[in-house]
Formats: C-alpha cells, sequence, structure tokens
C-alpha cells in the first residue's frame, strides 16, 4: 500500500506528471495511427489485387428461393437489419439519453463523428475510382449517403449508452 501511495505522490508532483502525459498522449496518438497506416496499406494492396485480377467478363450468379431472386432477398435483408438497428439504438437513445461525454468534450466528439463518418466514405470511393475509372454524382450521393449513416451510428451509440457501458473507464 505504502508503495502505491509514494508512486502516487511521486508521480503528481514537479514536472514529471507533464512529462507523463505528453506520454500517454504521444502513446495514444501513436495507437491511433498505427492502425490507419496499416488499413490504407492493406486497403492499398487489396485494391491493386482486385484491380488487377478483375474478371469483367464473369456473369452474377442468382439463384432463386420460391421464385424470389437471392439478391433480391439479400438486399431486403440488408435494408431490414439496417432499418431495425437504426430503429433500435434510436429507441435506446431516446430512453438512455447519455449526452455526458458530447457536453464535456463537444470538439473531440465532433471530430470523432466527422471522422466515423468521412473516413469510410474516402475509402469507399477510392474502391469505387478503382473498380471504374471516373466517378459520377450517384458515386458521390453513395459515399456522402454512407458518411451520413456511419456518423448517425457513432451519434446514435453515443446517446444510447453503448459506449459508456463497452469502455467503462473514461480517458477524461
Amino acid at each position: 500500500m505504502s508503495a502505491s501511495g509514494s508512486r502516487k505522490s511521486g508521480s503528481g508532483s514537479g514536472s514529471g506528471s507533464g512529462s507523463g502525459r505528453i506520454t500517454t498522449a504521444i502513446s495514444a496518438n501513436i495507437a491511433i495511427i498505427i492502425p490507419v497506416l496499416i488499413g490504407i496499406a492493406l486497403g492499398g494492396i487489396f485494391a491493386a489485387f482486385f484491380t488487377r485480377y478483375n474478371k469483367i467478363s464473369a456473369t452474377g450468379y442468382s439463384a432463386t428461393i420460391f421464385g424470389v431472386g437471392t439478391n433480391v432477398i439479400i438486399t431486403t435483408l440488408l435494408i431490414v437489419v439496417l432499418v431495425g438497428g437504426i430503429v433500435g439504438l434510436a429507441s435506446m437513445a431516446i430512453v438512455v439519453r447519455d449526452h455526458e461525454y458530447i457536453m464535456t468534450h463537444p470538439v473531440e466528439f465532433t471530430v470523432e463523428t466527422l471522422l466515423m463518418g468521412f473516413l469510410p466514405a474516402i475509402a469507399f470511393m477510392y474502391v469505387m475510382y478503382c473498380r471504374e475509372p471516373g466517378l459520377t454524382k450517384k458515386n458521390y450521393l453513395e459515399a456522402f449517403l454512407l458518411a451520413l449513416k456511419f456518423m448517425t451510428l457513432n451519434v446514435l451509440l453515443q446517446v444510447s449508452g453503448f459506449y459508456r457501458h463497452s469502455f467503462p473507464h473514461s480517458i477524461a
């Protein structure tokens, strides 16, 4: 017990605590930057690979279940799951209303929300560009809707209390 007490008193005095915070901040930034760089590198490798070995002449396969095409079934299921998830999260957000982090860290939450939305959209646009150079207005609209979906998801996850439950120890 005295060892932990002396450690606390030693770390809180002088310039040691400032350098500790700087080291923690640098470690946190590196922990964010390294996965992003790895993701960009892997995305570039996969994009190059799939662009190089893309089978343009391949025909799509579609089976039917009870006379309904599997593409229709899969698309419908994806829409139902997406809408159901958003409605469920919105319901929980109305009940829980966890606004504490948003109110205490508005800049961080705004940056987090923008990054959560636009980084996947940028990756999506890059994949679209590699598949067929020359982006159309429809591609930009799809990327914007993807960014909007992920930003909405981030806000709903925060307000519904999911982040507080998933990450119980706050950084602040």
